[in-house]
């Protein structure tokens, strides 16, 4: 459900080039798109956000990432793809220092 949700979305805003790539305990997938601007990351987050106004989806599908890493304690970082699209990075969520 991660992974399909994630390259389904760096597939629709590609120009070009998704790339999926594991990194330690990690997993990436970029994209060479339009990207996402740091003030609108938590935004896309959200159920029903979106920046684009293509249409065609309802702008869930970052949302249910979320809650479904949330569930396994896992989290979804976004941040610029080295690609110059949007890097969504699966991690896992660092422990709690008490």
């Amino acid at each position: 459900e991660v992974l399909g949700n994630l390259m389904e979305n760096a597939a629709r805003h590609a120009r070009s080039r998704v790339r999926v790539a594991p990194r330690d305990a990690r997993v990436s997938v970029e994209d060479d798109g339009p990207g996402v601007p740091a003030g609108e990351r938590a935004r896309v987050l959200q159920r029903g956000q979106r920046l684009d106004r293509g249409g065609g989806d309802a702008g869930l599908g970052l949302a249910i990432v979320q809650d479904v890493l949330d569930a396994y304690g896992w989290r979804l970082v976004l941040s610029e793809s080295e690609l110059g699209g949007l890097a969504a990075i699966v991690e896992p969520t660092p422990p709690s220092r008490s």
